[in-house]
């Protein structure tokens, strides 16, 4: 592009003809277009070399100045209009047309060139890029195609065509050859389209379009320009006509002025006999050297006469020459009328002249129906038509063709122009039907392609709920992302699970991530990227995905790329997932059994072990101190053995009641009567704390499915921990609610909070964050023994970061179905 254009800016500037237009019958290459081309070819070589990005967009700003020069000057813009058209093109070219600026469609090919240019340096992934580069370049390839058909089908033949398919034949090939590189791009860049690209029915119906417009305009210049060419023909016949009536006018004159006879009665009655039988000849007279009449034909008035004379007497010494041409001029006061002067001579001396009277009505009115039919005639002087076979059009219309009569004499003029029945029939019905089936086949191309999408889209559709229907035993359903634009499907089985309605506002992956459990995100993110890249076969990843009741459920997720770019760029990934939460508690519920068994005899052990030398130790305790005055000098230790001998005392007991087997036969409690006695109890045993108790229940009448003593235990457990960690001064807010067939009890404290990486463990035995010097333990048990009881009615736990600050416990518990005798759950 940058060599042609070159070749073709020497030859503006060098006047070398053949560099601006190498073929004759395509226009030469217009100075703007070369600039615009010069302008795109540095672009892309720019972008396609990696150069800098900046060269590359003003390159293609560049071109979109030239390819506009026209609509600039539309706008009242001349600057470049006039730069340019003061550049003289080379002599020898040849322009179909008068239009001094940028034809139509090489402004076309510089402005779409520019603006796909632009497309791809400010590229973005899916369909945009696409539907801009294979517009430009679809619209582009069409118009240029319909320029070289137009050529070689002869459609422009005596067109004056610059405005509207003006293209060199550089621009034109060019123009072939980015919009083959920009539709490689588009196809390439997302080949293997399944179903085809959205931007496709799109490109090819304005492609299309344009293309039949541009023949059915090229069409209907080709009939116009032959239509204005009959007009002329018309014309040059007419004039032919009323020249041949006035050399029949002269030959008469010269017939008469032969005779030698003077002027008498039989000399005016042959005279007479002539006027009547030579039309357009209105009179004849005989006049001396002084224009004086002698003699003339019976029918001229005097009065006409005096105007012959007043016209002839100061020319009349000329017109005594020897000539073998009448002269003819404008006879004074009448422009319809001139005066055929033929002077009489003899032996190269000339005394008399003999002169005609010529009326331009009547020759025209002699020719009228001797003339091609189909046209109307009119024949006038300056504008002013003296006789017409119908109302004449005005002066500046399209089809009026006007050629002069007489060279030499009066400015009279004769004109033809299409009758209504011919005008009628101009633009043919051709014309229209190639309009109309142009239309047509456009349209059904892009509604054709437009039903192969949705045939497609369809079969992808019922190829997944075919699968959906396959493996509904074997997994929760399917999920296909598709890169080009984004979307994520997913079975409507996973969304009912999760309790989201149809997951409409969670169609992309990025807002799916949202719902993913933060410790997980960023390695479902990396395996996803892994595979995307080709960096492993597959996708594969366990991770825990929060539900619209805020419960963690666990996933199983497997995918694959199924389609892919030729440049190796992920199109298409398919997936299958299951939901394994129901599957891991089962499997953690046979394990903490398994550890509950093993820890129970364990526990059971060690109480055993522990508990009969301890009740030893403390019966002799009690011996010792009672035989220890509170004089005596080591009487502080007394009481430091009798809090400790307690305290071992104590976790022997939580051992026990932590791994006993169950033994309450009541499965539900009420949660009014059991958090109330349980608050209650904690305000008495931590009031030195200095940290009160906020209960928010409100009306709430539930009774859950659990039994009263280990409700009663897990809000001791819960509640405790929470004093324990807030500072003096600050509240523990106790709250519940009902969500659907849960029972939420949420437990908020003022304290540090519970680390990210500790809010899984803290839950297991032997886990905790309390400082061990705490009375109460801090052996981890009591979180353990709330998740335990729990997870055992079907709930479950989880602890947050509290608004404010501190750790928010969240206990999940299944209500009872049927309502209590007296209770209203």
């Amino acid at each position: 592009m940058v060599a042609v254009a070159s070749l073709a800016l020497l030859g503006w500037f060098a006047h070398v003809a053949w560099l601006v237009q190498p073929i004759p019958t395509f226009v030469p290459w217009h100075l703007a277009s070369v600039f615009g081309v010069f302008a795109l070819g540095v672009g892309l070589f720019s972008a396609s070399s990696r150069g800098p990005r900046v060269v590359t967009v003003v390159c293609a700003l560049i071109a979109i100045v030239f390819g506009t020069t026209s609509l600039q000057h539309a706008l009242g813009i001349d600057t470049l209009w006039s730069l340019l058209g003061n550049v003289t093109p080379p002599e020898a070219t040849r322009w179909f047309g008068h239009s001094p600026g940028i034809a139509f469609p090489s402004a076309v090919f510089v402005t779409l060139g520019a603006i796909g240019l632009l497309a791809l340096v400010f590229r973005t992934r899916g369909v945009r890029l696409s539907m801009v580069l294979a517009g430009a370049g679809s619209v582009v390839m069409v118009m240029a195609t319909t320029v070289i058909l137009a050529q070689l089908m002869g459609l422009l033949q005596g067109v004056d065509y610059e405005s509207l398919l003006g293209s060199s034949i550089q621009a034109t090939v060019l123009a072939v050859a980015f919009a083959t590189h920009y539709n490689t791009l588009a196809w390439t860049g997302k080949a293997e389209f399944a179903p085809p690209p959205a931007w496709l029915p799109v490109s090819v119906g304005i492609g299309s379009l344009a293309a039949v417009l541009l023949v059915w305009r090229a069409l209907l210049m080709n009939e116009e320009a032959q239509l204005d060419e009959r007009s002329r023909v018309a014309a040059r016949a007419t004039r032919f006509a009323v020249t041949r009536q006035l050399r029949v006018a002269e030959r008469s004159l010269r017939r008469i002025s032969q005779q030698r006879a003077a002027p008498d009665s039989m000399w005016n009655a042959v005279a007479t006999q002539l006027v009547n039988d030579v039309s357009g000849l209105e009179s004849i007279v005989w006049t001396d050297a002084s224009a004086r009449p002698l003699g003339g034909d019976t029918r001229t008035r005097d009065t006409a006469l005096q105007r012959i004379v007043r016209t002839l007497e100061p020319r009349a010494g000329e017109l005594l020459t020897p000539t073998t041409q009448a002269a003819v001029i404008p006879l004074r006061g009448d422009a319809s009328r001139a005066l055929m002067i033929v002077p009489r001579c003899s032996e190269a001396r000339c005394a008399d002249l003999i002169v005609g009277v010529v009326n331009a009505p009547a020759l025209l009115g002699a020719i009228i129906t001797d003339t091609v039919l189909g046209f109307e005639l009119a024949i006038g002087s300056g504008g002013r038509w003296f006789r017409s076979s119908a109302l004449p059009p005005a002066a500046k219309s399209r089809y009026l063709a006007v050629e002069p009569v007489v060279v030499d004499g009066p400015d009279w003029q004769v004109a033809a122009w299409p009758s209504t029945r011919t005008g009628a029939s101009t633009p043919s019905t051709l014309s229209d039907f190639v309009l109309l089936l142009g239309l047509a086949v456009s349209a059904l191309l892009a509604i054709a392609l437009r039903l192969a999408q949705m045939v497609s889209r369809t079969a992808r559709l019922e190829e997944r709920a075919a699968l959906d229907r396959a493996l509904q035993f074997a997994t929760d359903g399917l999920w296909e992302w598709d890169l080009q634009t984004g979307v994520v499907t997913r079975s409507p089985q996973l969304w009912g699970r999760l309790g989201y309605g149809n997951g409409e506002q969670y169609r992309g992956m990025t807002e799916w991530l949202t719902l993913v459990h933060p410790q997980d995100r960023a390695m479902v993110e990396q395996r996803l990227n892994d595979h995307l890249s080709s960096a492993s076969d597959a996708f594969d990843a366990q991770y825990r995905v929060r539900s619209a009741a805020g419960r963690w459920h666990d996933f199983m997720d497997r995918g694959r790329v199924v389609l892919r770019s030729p440049a190796g760029e992920a199109l298409r990934l398919l997936g299958m997932f299951a939901d394994v939460t129901d599957r891991r508690h089962a499997e953690e519920s046979v394990r903490q059994a398994e550890t509950m068994s093993t820890m129970g005899r364990l526990a059971a052990r060690i109480a055993h072990q522990i508990n009969n030398p301890l009740a030893g130790i403390q019966s002799a305790f009690l011996l010792i101190k009672d035989a220890i005055p509170p004089t005596h000098p080591h009487i502080k230790y007394v009481g430091a053995i009798e809090r400790e001998i307690q305290r071992i005392s104590q976790v022997t007991r939580q051992l026990y009641e932590t791994y006993r087997p169950e033994t309450e036969s009541s499965t539900h409690a009420p949660v009014q009567t059991v958090v109330g006695d349980a608050v209650a109890f904690l305000e008495q045993v931590n009031r030195n704390a200095g940290v009160p108790i906020d209960v928010e229940l409100g009306g709430i009448a539930a009774v859950v499915r659990l039994s009263d003593s280990m409700l009663r235990q897990c809000i001791y457990n819960l509640v405790q921990n929470a004093i324990e960690a807030s500072p003096a001064g600050s509240r523990v807010t106790v709250s519940g609610s009902i969500q659907g067939q849960e029972f939420v009890l949420r437990v908020r404290d003022k304290g540090p909070g519970v680390p990210m990486e500790l809010r899984e463990s803290i839950f297991d035995p032997f886990v905790s964050t309390k400082p061990s010097q705490l009375s109460t333990g801090g052996m981890g048990l009591g979180l353990s023994l709330v998740r335990r009881a729990v997870d055992a009615a079907g709930g479950s736990i989880e602890v947050t970061d509290a608004e404010g600050g501190g750790a928010e416990f969240i206990a999940r518990i299944p209500l009872v179905e049927t309502p209590l005798h007296g209770v209203s759950a």
